[in-house]
């Protein structure tokens, strides 16, 4: 925040309040994540402050609304308001898509996770989280062969190796 203070640019007031964000993870006392999220807003207020268009700002400051508010809706409308001007917006649809896993909307998050493959079908977050949308939804053979495809795509040999057993394990049902 204090590099942000300095340099007074969007993308650095953005990435201070990523920082932020990504640190609620970590913490188990809602008090530090509800302290964690309103600093995180206040980044990106000052964000957009600066740029107002800046999408990724914005998508962000939804996800704090929705994740750390009491008024989660007004989060959803801004992420939809950034869905409006670019329905193609990756990030969009990658939140959209998770918000719809926690409230249980499997069908919803498939759609959005299916969406951003048809977008950069090499993105592999979107295929583990659609293969974790299948697995919950009871879809046994579409999990298998959306990890097989995710596999597939990625050079790491430890990450090859922990999809391969966990499809050995979804095949012999444990």
């Amino acid at each position: 925040q204090k590099k942000a203070e300095k340099a007074n640019t969007a993308k650095i007031w953005c990435d201070a309040g990523n920082r932020y964000f990504y640190s609620v993870g970590f913490v188990k006392d809602k008090n530090q994540s509800q302290s964690l999220y309103q600093s995180a807003m206040f980044c990106y207020n000052k964000a957009l402050a600066i740029q107002p268009n800046y999408s990724a700002a914005k998508i962000q400051l939804a996800s704090c609304y929705v994740e750390g508010s009491t008024d989660p809706m007004k989060g959803i409308g801004m992420i939809k308001e950034v869905e409006q001007s670019d329905s193609t917006n990756i990030q969009v649809q990658m939140v959209l898509g998770a918000f719809a896993v926690k409230s249980g909307q499997f069908d919803k998050a498939e759609t959005r996770y299916q969406k951003v493959l048809r977008i950069k079908p090499d993105y592999l977050e979107a295929y583990l989280f659609l293969a974790d949308v299948y697995e919950k939804k009871g879809e046994k053979a579409k999990t298998i062969e959306t990890l097989e495809k995710d596999g597939g795509l990625t050079h790491d040999k430890e990450i090859k190796e922990q999809i391969k057993t966990y499809i050995r394990q979804l095949r012999s049902g444990q």
